[in-house]
C-alpha cells in the first residue's frame, strides 16, 4: 500500500517538475528578451551572443518537453487538444498560407504610396489581414492544386486489381530435379 502511493506521490512530483521547467525554458526563449525592447537598454555582447546562441535550442527543448508526454503514452489532454479536426484543417491549409503570405506581403509593401506607420494598431490591423489572406489562399490552394494532385498520385501510384501477379504453383521436390535435369 504505501510503496505504491509513494510511487504516485513521485511520479506527480516528477510531472510538476517537468512541467515547471517547460514553463520556465519556453518562457525564456520566447518572452526573455521582451524587457530590453521595451526599456530600450543595451546588453553586454556575452549575455547577447549567449542569447542567440541558446535562444531556438532552448525553443526545441520547450517543444520536446511538452511532447515528451505523448511519447509517453500519458498526455491524453495534449492529444486530445492536437488531434482535434480544428488542428487537422489548419494543418492542411497552413503549407498554402506559407506558400502565400510573403506574395501579399511584398505585393503591399512594393505597391503602397505612402510612408507605413508602424504604431500597434496599424500593424495589427495589417497583421489580420495578412493573415486571413494568406489562410483563404491557402485553403484555395490545398482545394484545387494539392487535393487533386494527392488523388492523382493516389490513382498513379496505386497497384491495380487487373493486373495480379502470376502465382507460379508449387512443385514437389522430385519435379524440381527432373526440370534442373533438362536444362543442361
Amino acid at each position: 500500500f504505501f510503496s505504491s502511493r509513494r510511487r504516485h506521490t513521485r511520479s506527480a512530483a516528477v510531472s510538476w517538475a517537468r512541467r515547471c521547467v517547460q514553463e520556465t525554458v519556453s518562457t525564456q526563449s520566447t518572452w526573455g528578451m521582451y524587457w530590453l525592447n521595451k526599456e530600450g537598454e543595451k546588453l553586454s555582447r556575452a549575455v547577447d551572443l549567449l542569447y542567440l546562441l541558446f535562444n531556438r535550442d532552448l525553443f526545441v527543448l520547450s517543444i520536446f518537453i511538452t511532447s515528451l508526454p505523448i511519447l509517453a503514452g500519458k498526455g491524453r489532454v495534449i492529444q486530445m487538444l492536437l488531434g482535434n479536426h480544428f488542428f487537422y484543417v489548419l494543418g492542411k491549409i497552413s503549407y498554402g498560407a506559407y506558400m502565400t503570405h510573403q506574395i501579399f506581403m511584398e505585393y503591399y509593401q512594393y505597391t503602397n504610396q505612402t510612408p507605413i506607420y508602424f504604431g500597434y494598431t496599424h500593424l495589427f490591423m495589417h497583421f489580420l489581414g495578412f493573415l486571413f489572406l494568406a489562410f483563404f489562399t491557402g485553403a484555395v490552394v490545398f482545394l484545387f492544386i494539392e487535393l487533386p494532385i494527392f488523388h492523382l498520385e493516389r490513382i498513379l501510384l496505386s497497384p491495380s486489381n487487373k493486373s495480379q501477379p502470376i502465382v507460379e504453383e508449387k512443385k514437389t521436390l522430385k519435379e524440381i530435379q527432373d526440370n534442373s535435369a533438362y536444362q543442361f
